[in-house]
């Protein structure tokens, strides 16, 4: 720093070794070197080589598993769209059964019982919200 405060010390001429994103240009373009040559200089992300279970290894997936995920991502997609035209932009339920336990999240808190005890989301309900919302 100089004498002067908030002045920054400006630097003398960097080799190409110290160029900074924001520094200009070594090629004299004029350009930020972001801008201009830093894509230049970063390589493309190497070739990833998928593997399946029998030990067969692909540069690309098959066309077949291709088309596979494409319908699984397809039918996703539309029971997503089924469930918002039914029941509109709200979260989904996030319930299930495991080792004899229904598990059901609300927001941030975990709950479980016997599955038989909570068949439907309304029996869940009905144990756990506050006593002066139900008639």
């Amino acid at each position: 720093m100089s004498g002067r405060k908030g002045q920054k010390k400006r630097r003398t001429e960097k080799g190409p070794w110290k160029l900074g994103r924001n520094d200009p240009c070594s090629c004299g373009s004029g350009l930020k070197f972001k801008k201009c040559c830093l894509p230049k200089v970063i390589s493309p992300a190497p070739q990833r080589i998928m593997a399946s279970k029998d030990g067969q290894v692909w540069k690309e997936a098959p066309p077949e598993l291709y088309a596979k995920a494409m319908r699984v991502f397809e039918e996703k997609r539309r029971k997503e769209q089924e469930r918002v035209a039914r029941f509109g932009q709200i979260r989904p339920q996030i319930s299930m059964v495991w080792q004899g336990q229904r598990w059901v999240v609300v927001r941030n808190r975990l709950f479980y019982k016997e599955a038989d005890k909570w068949k439907y989301f309304s029996d869940f309900l009905r144990d756990y919200a506050p006593r002066g919302a139900w008639p």
